[in-house]
């Protein structure tokens, strides 16, 4: 609401391709009323400046100063070290979220206790991840459980009408 723009940004596509983004945010009277997003990929002219690079310093000077980028400032940084990412649906949204959960309590799908997918679920929930079409079957898949064992979990930290 207070800024025009976001720009500059990291981020990574569906096919795992880093792009630079900037998002630009219309607003009208003040009121934000949509985005404007560009993603590129600029891959291939790093890959020509590199090699330009390299003929002016064929030593280890690109790889080990040039290779990457220090970040200007505190967002650059939590920028680079979580990327947005998309995804082309709402399964692969869902799997990452899971995934996510998963990696910040440090468990793996094949050693969680049943508190422990408890609480994977709950935070699934309360991130809205369950209103997404099939996530109850990635869910399932994902935690090595069936989807009657879901509904279960869910119905324990949803409190009933």
């Amino acid at each position: 609401e207070h800024t025009d723009y976001h720009l500059h940004y990291y981020s990574i596509n569906v096919n795992g391709k880093d792009l630079r983004s900037s998002t630009f945010f219309i607003k009208d009277n003040g009121k934000l009323i949509g985005l404007l997003c560009i993603n590129f990929d600029d891959s291939r002219y790093r890959a020509i400046s590199d090699h330009i690079l390299k003929l002016c310093h064929p030593d280890l000077f690109v790889t080990d100063v040039l290779a990457q980028p220090l970040p200007e400032s505190e967002d650059d940084i939590s920028a680079r070290s979580s990327p947005e990412k998309f995804r082309n649906s709402a399964d692969a949204v869902a799997l990452d979220a899971i995934n996510r959960e998963l990696e910040r309590m440090g468990v793996t799908p094949g050693h969680l206790t049943h508190s422990e997918r408890l609480q994977v679920i709950t935070s699934l929930e309360s991130a809205g991840i369950f209103l997404l079409k099939g996530a109850i079957k990635s869910a399932a898949a994902a935690l090595g459980c069936s989807t009657a064992s879901i509904y279960r979990y869910l119905s324990q930290i949803t409190p009933s009408d």
